[in-house]
């Protein structure tokens, strides 16, 4: 079997989800709605590229090349060296017809040839959009020229991304679009207090790859990054709550790949359920003191004010080291815990069982990273 060529784009969301790169040379599609980060995401593929001793070419179908420039150095992409050495061009085109397409094949290759060789090539079409939007009416052509361009680029060993608008055509002209590319990048965006922006690669041709959504957030001065979940974690007094703040040391927790922003919550008011409702918060770690039965109480009286709400929830069996804890399965017996609520036995003093708490509580919250 011949293994296939691959390359990582350095965006750590893209090169996740690849498990191991995209196939070198491919052409791949970017698609999403307006407003989820397309062309931001491009800017970051082919920077990242750059960064790595590649070479590339920006076409701007939409914006003007000073635009493009402006939007790079406000993620703090440092270009101006990269143009100076000649390993990146701009390459800013408005086509009003097929024809010009056509020109503007021949005008991508000389700016190829114009550039100094790199560890690898990029090309960014931003946007796909304007060049289907040229002739609506004889799509068939414009998908024809696109899959010429397909060719051109990979026959100079170079990976083409392009940027389309996926409400801007028919599922079917979409459909077409997929057909002719070696990649998918899917893109979305839920509305609700705030918005949530989702992304997984749909399609990557001739490799094994993971095709789940993660969800990402919109980094002003870096581009896209994964969004770390964050997590309420409550619990009685003396069940541990500050023990466990001290072993990590900050908000953040980190255990292996499985990262949180963690709150500390001593009351539940009726404005912090409020807050809790409408705000961001992606799950709860609720703890309580196994080996302290009289405590239960207490822990029962916090549980039943959360029980309500439909975010993801772990109970935290602490001070399982101790000879008298009762074990998970007695304590989800006794309190009558839901069978979607786990009981997962830890010890904050020694840090058994935290990491497999933490990947349990991450693997319920829609959209993350592990």
């Amino acid at each position: 079997m011949n293994m296939v060529d691959r390359f990582k784009t350095g965006v750590s969301l893209l090169d996740r989800l690849s498990m191991g790169g995209f196939p070198k040379p491919s052409n791949v599609l970017i698609l999403g709605p307006p407003g989820v980060g397309k062309s931001i995401l491009c800017c970051q593929i082919l920077y990242e590229g750059l960064k790595m001793g590649g070479s590339g070419v920006y076409i701007t179908l939409d914006e003007p090349e000073g635009e493009v420039v402006r939007v790079m150095e406000s993620l703090g992409f440092d270009i101006a060296d990269f143009l100076d050495d000649k390993r990146f061009r701009i390459l800013e085109s408005t086509p009003s017809n097929l024809a010009d397409l056509n020109n503007l094949n021949i005008e991508l290759v000389n700016a190829i040839k114009g550039l100094k060789p790199g560890t690898d090539l990029r090309i960014i079409m931003d946007s796909l959009t304007s060049i289907l939007s040229l002739n609506v009416g004889d799509i068939r052509s414009c998908i024809e020229f696109v899959r010429t361009l397909n060719y051109r680029v990979k026959s100079l060993g170079a990976s083409c991304f392009y940027s389309l608008n996926s409400q801007g055509f028919d599922q079917r002209i979409i459909a077409l679009i997929e057909g002719i590319m070696d990649g998918v990048v899917e893109m979305r965006m839920e509305e609700d207090v705030f918005p949530r922006f989702y992304l997984r690669i749909l399609k990557l041709k001739g490799v094994v790859h993971s095709r789940r959504w993660v969800r990402y957030r919109i980094d002003n001065q870096v581009g896209l990054v994964s969004y770390i979940p964050t997590v309420i974690l409550a619990g009685p007094k003396g069940a541990g709550k500050k023990t466990l703040q001290n072993r990590f040391g900050s908000r953040r927790w980190r255990l292996g790949e499985v990262e949180v922003d963690v709150i500390l919550c001593e009351t539940f008011s009726s404005e912090v359920l409020k807050t809790i409702r409408y705000g961001e918060i992606d799950g709860f770690l609720l703890i309580l003191d196994s080996s302290d039965i009289e405590s239960l109480t207490e822990f029962m009286e916090i549980y039943e004010k959360l029980q309500d709400l439909r975010v993801p929830k772990v109970i935290l069996a602490n001070k399982q080291d101790k000879p008298r804890a009762l074990t998970p399965e007695n304590l989800k017996e006794e309190l009558s815990i839901p069978d979607e609520i786990p009981v997962i036995g830890v010890s904050a003093l020694t840090g058994e069982g935290l990491e497999k708490a933490l990947r349990t509580l991450t693997s319920k919250i829609p959209g993350s990273p592990v």
